[in-house]
């Protein structure tokens, strides 16, 4: 129980986050909603559901179906904390709400930043609290992982760091055209 009130908490903060960048952005408030409620729905089912074609899935399933209680069947099968792909979690967030984004006719790369900072704080806050009821180093670098990734999100789309970043290559490209460019053409043939 305590876990499920933790993984609605960190729903709950990143559908908040997703509605207030989205509002700043003037991007129907609704829609956003519907966008992150659809998304990780599917993200939470769909890795949950990959879960049970591994070994340990096809373990776990034959448990649930030893008993005979079908509530408790259909209890244990959405159980999220027993088991989930994460990676295909992530995959199916980000093919989701491709797909309903191109469906709505949305600009991808506002709304995917803003989804992005909304999945990346959600997942911050599950790891955190995952993080004290079962301490492992794993744990801790997806932690940290995610947070910076939270970071680095909240920067590029919030306070202009893409300028930084293109400016970064404008740079590159410039010093590779006037230091690295000239020696190759002052090489001799053969």
């Amino acid at each position: 129980m305590f876990i499920g009130l933790i993984y609605l908490v960190a729903f709950s903060v990143g559908v908040f986050i997703v509605w207030y960048f989205g509002k700043a952005e003037y991007l129907s408030e609704e829609k956003l909603i519907d966008l992150s409620l659809i998304s990780t729905v599917a993200a939470v089912f769909s890795a949950r559901w990959v879960f049970f074609l591994t070994p340990l899935g096809q373990i776990q399933i034959q448990q649930i179906v030893a008993q005979n209680n079908f509530c408790m069947i259909v209890f244990q099968v959405l159980r999220l904390n027993l088991g989930m792909m994460g990676w295909v979690g992530v995959l199916v967030y980000f093919l989701v709400a491709v797909y309903l984004l191109w469906k709505w006719q949305w600009p991808y790369w506002p709304t995917l930043g803003i989804l992005t900072l909304g999945g990346t704080v959600s997942l911050a806050i599950g790891l955190a609290v995952y993080l004290t009821i079962d301490f492992s180093i794993l744990t801790l670098s997806y932690l940290i992982t995610t947070i910076s990734s939270a970071i680095l999100v909240l920067y590029v789309y919030r306070f202009g760091g893409d300028r930084l970043f293109q400016d970064f290559a404008k740079g590159f490209r410039r010093a590779y055209r006037e230091r690295v460019k000239p020696k190759a053409d002052n090489e001799p043939m053969g």
